[in-house]
């Protein structure tokens, strides 16, 4: 049976795909992005059951026998294709990553950071420019799009699609990119196992945070409502949003926490 978090996110992937595939021609669409896209993609175009599925959820998504129909056809593809399993297996649930950082308190952060802060590498003045970008985003999210001079082609969805892009961008590129300090992180990957600020140890020096920041530097996600799908050469990861915007905070409120000299 296949994890009800994954077989959610599939359903929503393949839908996308069912609805854009009239708009941008699949080599174009999918050439930058994992096989496993790419794979998915041909087997919905092969399989008329499995593209009829999708296609009904998509008129139709609070439906609920249109969600098992669609469910039951991804599982059936899972198991004729042993390469779309195999990718499968390689893709990352980040929401792994997130529960334990986000149990950790804000006076527990504060304590544990106190005998670091001779680790920092980065000036108060260059982790000004990270939190300046991360409250800018926040005012865009909260700001309506309907204010927002776009060009006069462009439809109120499609601003608003636009709008959440830039946000996306500028969080994950504050929080990942703009507030790293590589001080720290060394500092962090001396701590023991049984330390309060293990799980920020664990994520900062895991090879998925690493290919997370690179899907950032280069833009190579995907928004996919309610998901974020991030990919890094052959590399595929896929997370909440909500999930992934609280982890930014945290990250923010990590490094924001961190005493300045």
């Amino acid at each position: 049976m296949m994890d009800p978090v994954l077989l959610a996110f599939l359903t929503t992937l393949a839908m996308v795909m069912v609805n854009r595939a009239a708009e941008i021609p699949v080599e174009k669409a999918y050439e930058a992005l994992p096989s496993f896209f790419s794979l998915l993609f041909n087997a919905i175009r092969k399989k008329p059951e499995l593209r009829k599925a999708v296609e009904q959820v998509s008129k139709n998504p609070s439906d609920p026998m249109a969600q098992r129909e669609v469910q039951k056809q991804l599982q059936r593809l899972v198991i004729e294709e042993p390469a779309i399993a195999l990718q499968l297996q390689k893709l990352v649930n980040l929401n792994g990553y997130l529960a334990p950082m986000n149990s950790i308190t804000p006076d527990q952060i504060i304590n544990a950071l106190a005998p670091l802060q001779d680790r920092k590498t980065k000036t108060p003045l260059q982790m000004d420019v990270g939190y300046s970008l991360f409250v800018l985003a926040i005012d865009v999210h909260y700001m309506d799009h309907t204010l927002f001079p776009y060009h006069s082609g462009i439809n109120s969805i499609q601003a608003h699609s636009i709008k959440y892009k830039a946000v996306v961008a500028m969080v994950a590129y504050a929080a990942f990119v703009l507030m790293r300090d590589e001080g720290i992180e060394a500092a962090l990957a001396e701590l023991p196992d049984d330390h309060i600020l293990r799980p920020f140890r664990d994520f900062f020096h895991s090879s998925d945070a690493q290919h997370l920041r690179n899907a950032i530097s280069t833009g190579s996600y995907w928004i996919l409502p309610p998901y974020l799908s991030f990919f890094d050469g052959d590399w595929g990861a896929f997370v909440e949003s909500s999930q992934f915007f609280d982890v930014c905070n945290r990250i923010r409120r990590f490094y924001e926490r961190l005493p300045q000299s």
